[in-house]
């Protein structure tokens, strides 16, 4: 038999992780003296709502990948070897390659719309033929979720789940780990132990979940569920819902979560999914 799990409490819920990625706050950078930047006193308030995967399966990601490849060298300032503008935003290429393909950390995310802010109003030529939308409307145009492929800026399923996993304190893993990789401590083989903050991959690696609470009622077992998925009517990218049962099959380590009881359900969940379901080595206070 397998040694207990040793379980801590996360420093972050996969709910409070939702609510970090929809309530973003992007720093505003002006030009000061010369080639100077300062801070400005507002802020853009920026709810990430929407979903961007580079894989051409769900979406692909080609436009916000030219994007990044614009925003990678832009010089700033005099002399013969002006710095690179994104490193005076703190921003690594990691870190826009993150930005750009669905993967990046609520923190990566605010500082690179600050510097694409800030390309903006002060080096719109940059960006004026490949993106004009862009530069006339702001980065509030980086979400236009019409039309596939054109989404500028979201977030992918195992981008969000790698993220919770990390901000709650569990570095063996992150955005960029593949689903069918997924790090895990111990596989659920029982639905009575399945738990609040497991996670749960489905089981053809399409997509991955974390629950968010898990509970009883009525001789059933639910989880609330934190994710992000493409988009079902007005809704897209990072989301929250609630009332989700959780069954077993005939499969050994294979379980069904089901469409929500609760009337919300993410367009991965308008049917039964098979799931694995994951122990992350985190536990309730």
């Amino acid at each position: 038999m397998a040694p207990p799990l040793a379980e801590t409490t996360p420093r972050l819920s996969p709910r409070d992780m939702v609510n970090r990625f929809r309530r973003l706050l992007v720093p505003q950078v002006g030009r000061a003296n010369g080639d100077a930047l300062m801070s400005l006193p507002s802020g853009i308030a920026f709810e990430l709502n929407n979903y961007l995967c580079n894989n051409p399966q769900y979406g692909g990601a080609v436009e916000a990948l030219k994007l990044k490849d614009l925003l990678l060298n832009i010089p700033w300032g005099t002399g013969p070897h002006p710095p690179n503008l994104r490193t005076l935003f703190n921003l690594t290429g990691i870190d826009l390659v993150n930005v750009f393909t669905g993967k990046g950390t609520p923190d990566q995310m605010e500082r690179a719309l600050s510097f694409v802010d800030f390309v903006i109003r002060e080096k719109p030529q940059v960006l004026r033929r490949a993106f004009p939308a862009l530069v006339e409307g702001g980065i509030a145009t980086m979400q236009n979720m019409t039309t596939r492929g054109s989404v500028l800026i979201g977030l992918d399923c195992n981008g969000f789940v790698g993220n919770w996993q990390m901000a709650a304190g569990y570095n063996r893993c992150g955005p960029n780990d593949g689903i069918q990789w997924w790090p895990n401590r111990r596989v659920r083989t029982r639905l009575a132990d399945v738990h609040t903050y497991d996670v749960a991959p489905f089981a053809n690696n399409s997509h991955i979940v974390a629950l968010h609470r898990v509970y009883e009622e009525g001789g059933r077992k639910y989880a609330d569920i934190a994710q992000s998925t493409g988009r079902v009517g007005s809704i897209s990218g990072p989301q929250f819902s609630q009332a989700h049962e959780i069954r077993t099959t005939n499969d050994s380590g294979i379980f069904t979560i089901h469409p929500s009881t609760a009337g919300f359900n993410p367009i991965v969940f308008g049917s039964a999914a098979r799931v694995r379901i994951l122990a992350t080595g985190f536990c309730q206070a």
